[in-house]
């Protein structure tokens, strides 16, 4: 094949891959900072995610970097570590995106359970967080203003007109609970994640066998010297 491609062309293609790399590894750093700062701080392992997200996103920067380095050198050693990393990288990302998607059905339940230790803490930052959801979103509580019993007052953020003497029986009182809203606007946060990994992944591939091609170029290239 690289016989057939040539020494040029197989350094022309390493530098485009190692371009779009690049651009995918910016996008996904991009990307772990799309989450509402108010999420991040309501499910406390988003945090975690977006981390990882970042650090994937920044590690991938890098290897673009080392990749089009070792192409325009034509160092075999620099681009046969660019194939190590990518290909550890590689399968990692698949792993993680296999875990990620077999526990995709425990958000919502994980968001239910959050908003509603929330409510009922005495903590007023707590408090300002869910006030901030349910005036943003247009809904009241976790499934609905039932959530606050036990003489709980039902907060001005709950009503349209946000007025203090907003109450169960308010007309402009909002019926629909926040944690559905929640989980749609977080799992469509990670469906752009996850489109852009899948984009990475072929992208990787072909990185690969972009890779393989050039450093058998420079190799039967100094060995013919």
């Amino acid at each position: 094949m690289v016989r057939r491609v040539g020494d040029k062309m197989a350094k022309t293609l390493m530098v485009v891959f190692n371009f779009v790399f690049l651009l995918c590894g910016i996008g996904i750093c991009v990307l772990s900072f799309g989450t509402p700062k108010t999420y991040n701080d309501f499910i406390d392992g988003l945090n975690k995610v977006n981390y990882v997200f970042l650090a994937v996103g920044v590690v991938i920067s890098l290897m673009a970097f080392l990749g089009c380095c070792g192409a325009l050198m034509e160092n075999s050693f620099m681009i046969t570590t660019f194939i190590l990393l990518l290909t550890s990288v590689l399968i990692a990302e698949i792993a993680i995106g296999g875990v990620a998607f077999a526990k995709r059905g425990d958000i919502e339940d994980t968001i239910k359970k959050a908003g509603i230790k929330m409510i009922n803490s005495t903590d007023k930052s707590q408090h300002e967080i869910i006030n901030d959801i349910q005036q943003n979103l247009h809904c009241c509580g976790m499934t609905g203003v039932d959530d606050y019993t036990g003489g709980m007052k039902v907060p001005p953020s709950c009503c349209e007109k946000h007025v203090d003497t907003c109450s169960k029986d308010s007309g402009d009182l909002y019926k629909t609970g926040c944690y559905q809203k929640i989980a749609d606007q977080i799992n469509s946060h990670l469906l752009y994640i996850g489109i852009a990994a899948l984009v990475v992944i072929f992208v990787e591939i072909l990185g690969l066998i972009f890779a393989c091609c050039l450093r058998g170029a420079v190799r039967e290239k100094y060995e013919s010297v």
